[in-house]
């Protein structure tokens, strides 16, 4: 299972748990030498930023995957200066340990779908 499968199983089971604003899942993992067939937990989450809302500043811990249900983001890193748009249907990651901002552009609500992956 490639790297972007994974993520989308963590999606899908999010999914599948409704209308429910965070939920941990366990997930087949890809297969990485020495470790096939384990499973790994993941976290996902739902938020909505309302038109122009940002997130506070932060500095995710894990790799973290945003992917957009609806509206449209400004996603930017904080350390390379680097920015992007993300919109419904598009996915962005915020590396760990970089301080990152998100801010819903727009005059619409983003919806997001945020999975990172904690260690142990």
């Amino acid at each position: 299972m490639g790297k972007l499968t994974f993520v989308a199983a963590a999606f899908a089971a999010l999914a599948l748990a409704g209308a429910a604003r965070a939920a941990a899942v366990v997930v087949p993992a890809p297969a990485v030498e020495g470790h096939a067939g384990d499973k790994v937990r993941m976290n996902v989450s739902q938020l909505t930023l309302g038109a122009g809302e940002r997130m506070p500043d932060h500095q995710p811990v894990h790799l973290r995957y945003i992917y957009v249900v609806s509206g449209r983001l400004q996603v930017s890193n904080l350390v390379t200066g680097g920015s992007q748009v993300v919109g419904a249907g598009e996915m962005t990651v915020e590396t760990a340990g970089e301080m990152h901002s998100v801010k819903a552009l727009g005059d619409d609500p983003a919806r997001l779908m945020i999975v990172e992956q904690p260690e142990g």
